[in-house]
């Protein structure tokens, strides 16, 4: 089901000091406590209530939003190769799951989120479980993405949005609520988005999940949202706001829920964290000057079964290989089970002792939980290389405190034709 609209934010009239005490309640659970009674620094509250529609941001879901208000928003916008409608039959929906099914789409109709549609368009709707036994309700558009003309708007790569974090001392972390929702689809484009359920055909009014270019089109909004704003980062609907002061941090997110405001986007509250010291954010766990891995994904990687067939052993090489940058010599170390997921290989795979040392060097490496340490680059670098029969491995260290640290490791695999190199010219040329 959708989340359901926090009823204490908007009942009654919105005086300051009302909607000030309707905001505390809300996201009090969620604000770092602690850090603030210990820093003594409470008035930051005194800055974000001046916003008489923060209650209205901070409900957790979207806003049937008058068509007004969209007049300064990004559209979304989906050019096709080929004028030729895309039309599929729908797909079975469980009978016990058919009520549920029906009140989700009623609600997102009164939100403004789709419509009945007369489209010639019809991608079918699948139902999806998701992790806490809810159902997810998406659209399957790939035969439709297969003829949309690709938005190369670039999302911030994971890997380069803790750069410049290594002097800050406060974090806060925004989500925005249905995100994609938020933004209006091109009036000419809704057709296109249209779909089908055993008994209904709709189009959405507001951007679907799943199409192509809808990740590029958010970003593209946020991005607008934050022009300017240099201590924001953003990763298509998450946040983060970094600052090395707790005033200029008061002042960031003043100006940030006031930015949000005027461009009528709304944030989740359960999904947020404001003033504290560390956050996690895109698995990652930062602060302090360092930079390390979540806990929910050490566990997952800890808990991982030992592989038996190709898709299982690409999965857990997935898993590991987000955190590949904390892993010196990442590439040789995977290579015997990068081995078994080449072209021609069989789907169960020959487990051996060397893809048994490799799995569970792996897992120690990860579950060691490692950390590096945020370069800066005012200070001078230290490069080490290595190389051997499979891989080269290079990691970027700075001294701290007269012991050397780790800010980032790099590694690839080597070529067959590359095999015959001696060690020092593999060295030379990684370094080089």
């Amino acid at each position: 089901m959708l989340p359901k609209t926090n009823q204490h934010l908007i009942q009654g009239p919105h005086t300051n000091e009302e909607v000030g005490k309707r905001i505390q309640c809300a996201i009090g659970p969620y604000i770092d406590l602690l850090t603030l009674m210990k820093e003594r620094k409470l008035s930051w509250y005194s800055h974000i209530n001046r916003y008489s529609g923060l209650a209205k941001i901070l409900q957790g879901t979207i806003q049937a939003v008058e068509e007004e208000a969209y007049k300064e928003k990004e559209e979304h916008c989906n050019e096709l190769t080929s004028s030729i409608p895309v039309r599929q039959r729908p797909c079975p929906v469980p009978y016990a799951m058919r009520q549920t099914l029906r009140d989700e789409l009623r609600e997102m109709e009164d939100l403004g989120v789709i419509r009945k549609s007369f489209s010639l368009y019809a991608s079918p709707l699948v139902v999806i479980k998701k992790k806490d036994g809810t159902n997810r309700v998406c659209i399957d558009y790939r035969r439709l993405n297969k003829l949309t003309i690709f938005d190369p708007q670039p999302m911030t790569p994971p890997a380069d949005i803790f750069q410049g974090m290594e002097k800050d001392q406060y974090f806060s972390k925004i989500d925005l609520s249905k995100g994609c929702w938020q933004i209006p689809v091109r009036k000419e484009d809704i057709p296109k988005t249209a779909f089908v359920t055993m008994d209904c055909h709709y189009e959405y009014l507001r951007m679907p999940f799943g199409m192509m270019n809808s990740g590029a089109t958010l970003t593209r909004a946020v991005k607008k949202l934050l022009c300017g704003m240099d201590k924001v980062v953003d990763y298509i609907d998450d946040l983060l706001i970094h600052e090395e002061t707790w005033e200029a941090h008061v002042k960031t997110l003043s100006e940030l829920f006031k930015r949000l405001q005027e461009a009528n986007f709304t944030v989740r509250p359960v999904k947020c964290l404001l003033g504290s010291r560390t956050v996690d954010f895109l698995g990652h766990s930062l602060g302090r000057g360092a930079i390390g891995l979540q806990d929910e994904n050490v566990e997952k990687v800890r808990n991982a079964p030992r592989p038996k067939t190709k898709r299982e052993v690409r999965a857990f090489l997935g898993l590991v290989g987000y955190y590949k940058e904390f892993v010196p010599n990442f590439a040789a170390v995977s290579a015997p089970l990068s081995d078994l997921v080449r072209k021609g290989q069989p789907n169960i795979v020959n487990w051996g002792d060397s893809q048994e040392r490799a799995y569970s060097s792996l897992k120690v490496a990860v579950t060691s939980k490692p950390v590096l340490q945020l370069p800066d680059v005012n200070k001078r670098f230290v490069l080490r290389t290595d190389a051997s029969d499979r891989g080269l491995g290079a990691a970027l260290m700075q001294e701290n405190e007269g012991t050397l640290f780790p800010g980032a490791c790099s590694t690839k695999t080597r070529l067959k034709a590359c095999y015959w190199m001696h060690v020092n010219p593999r060295i030379l040329e990684w370094s080089s």
